[in-house]
C-alpha cells in the first residue's frame, strides 16, 4: 500500500555559514538579495502579478529578498534576474543550479501553465533552482529512501536525476524531505509509462515520524 503524504508545520530555513568559495560554488545570493525584472512584452499584468505573487510567498518563507527593478541593470556583470517569454512558451522549462551563473543577467523562463498554481508546483521548483537549493532527489542520500529507475527515464532527462557529491549538498543534517517543491512525482519524464521514482515506504514512515 502506498504511504501517503503527511500535512507538514512549516520550518524555518537553516542558516549557513559559508566560505566565499563555497558561496560561488552553490551559486548563494549575496546577503540574500535576488533583483529580478519581469518582461512587459512576455507576461501582460495578470501574469506579471503571478509572477510577483510566487515571488513574495517565497520571500515570506525564506527571507530572501526578491526585490523587483523598474528598469534592467547596464552593467552586464551585475546579477539579477530576467523573467522573459517572448516565444509564448506554454510548458514549464527545465531548471537546474546548473543553469545559472554568479554574474550577469540570469535569464528565465517561465512558460504559461508555470503559473496555474497560486503556490508551489513548477514555479516553486524554478525559484529553488535559481536560489542554489538542488531538488531533493539530488542529494547524495536520496537512494536510502527513494528507488530510482533509470531505464524508464527519458534519455534526455537522465541528468535530471543525478545523484549530488557530498560538498554540493547544504541539508546533510535534515530529515529527507519529500513534500520538497522540487521533489519529482513518480512518473515524471517516464519513457514508458512506468515509474522513475518510487518511495521506500519504511523510510517514508520513519521520516514522516520523526518530522
Amino acid at each position: 500500500m502506498r504511504p501517503t503524504r503527511l500535512d507538514k508545520t512549516y520550518k524555518t530555513p537553516p542558516a549557513f555559514k559559508l566560505s566565499t568559495a563555497e558561496i560561488k560554488k552553490l551559486k548563494i545570493w549575496a546577503e540574500a538579495k535576488v533583483p529580478y525584472f519581469i518582461d512587459e512584452f512576455s507576461y501582460d499584468k495578470v501574469l506579471r502579478d503571478k509572477i510577483r505573487a510566487h515571488l513574495d510567498y517565497a520571500k515570506r518563507r525564506t527571507n530572501i529578498d526578491f526585490h523587483e527593478l523598474t528598469e534592467p541593470p547596464k552593467d552586464e556583470n551585475e546579477r539579477w534576474v530576467f523573467f522573459v517569454n517572448r516565444r509564448g512558451q506554454l510548458d514549464c522549462k527545465d531548471y537546474s543550479t546548473k543553469s545559472f551563473t554568479n554574474s550577469g543577467v540570469q535569464k528565465v523562463t517561465v512558460g504559461y501553465d508555470c503559473l496555474r498554481l497560486r503556490h508551489g508546483g513548477p514555479m516553486a521548483a524554478i525559484v529553488l533552482a535559481l536560489l542554489g537549493v538542488p531538488p531533493q532527489h539530488n542529494s547524495p542520500d536520496c537512494r536510502e529512501f527513494i528507488t530510482i529507475y533509470g531505464s524508464n527515464i527519458l534519455p534526455e532527462k537522465s541528468s535530471l536525476f543525478k545523484l549530488l557529491e557530498n560538498d554540493e549538498w547544504l541539508f546533510h543534517d535534515f530529515h529527507y524531505d519529500y513534500n520538497s517543491a522540487g521533489h519529482y512525482p513518480a512518473h515524471k519524464y517516464t519513457a514508458n509509462g512506468e515509474r522513475t521514482i518510487d518511495v521506500r515506504s519504511d523510510k517514508y514512515k520513519t521520516v514522516s515520524i520523526l518530522n
